[in-house]
C-alpha cells in the first residue's frame, strides 16, 4: 500500500522539511525576501530529484542528511550564541517566552 521507493517521497521529504525549518527557524530569517525562499526550496528540491534519478534514493536521501549538518550547526548553535542576531529582540518581547530554555539563551539585563 506505502511505497516509499517514488520521486513523491523525496518530494514530500523536501517539502516537509523547508517547511518545518521555516516554521520553527524562521525568526532569523525574517527580512529575507520571499524570491530567496523559493529558490532555496527549489533548489533543494532540485538537488534531491535529480540524485534520486540518477544515483539513486539512498545517495539522495544521505546527501540531503549531511547538507543538515551545516544548516543545524548555524541555525541551532552559532546564532543564537550571536548578540546581533534579527530575532533577538522579538524573543525577549515576546511573553511566552519565560522558559528556562530561552532565558538561558538570552539573559535580560534586569537583575
Amino acid at each position: 500500500m506505502w511505497d516509499t521507493n517514488t520521486i513523491w517521497f523525496e518530494i514530500a521529504l523536501v517539502s516537509s522539511s523547508i517547511a518545518l525549518g521555516n516554521i520553527l527557524l524562521g525568526h532569523f530569517e525574517e527580512k529575507t525576501p520571499r524570491r530567496r525562499k523559493l529558490l532555496k526550496y527549489l533548489a533543494a528540491l532540485a538537488l534531491v530529484v535529480c540524485l534520486s534519478y540518477f544515483f539513486g534514493q539512498k545517495i539522495a536521501l544521505i546527501v540531503y542528511g549531511l547538507l543538515f549538518l551545516p544548516v543545524f550547526y548555524i541555525h541551532c548553535i552559532d546564532l543564537p550564541k550571536k548578540e546581533s542576531m534579527a530575532g533577538q529582540e522579538n524573543l525577549r518581547q515576546l511573553p511566552i517566552i519565560n522558559c528556562t530554555f530561552y532565558t538561558d539563551l538570552f539573559p535580560s539585563d534586569k537583575p
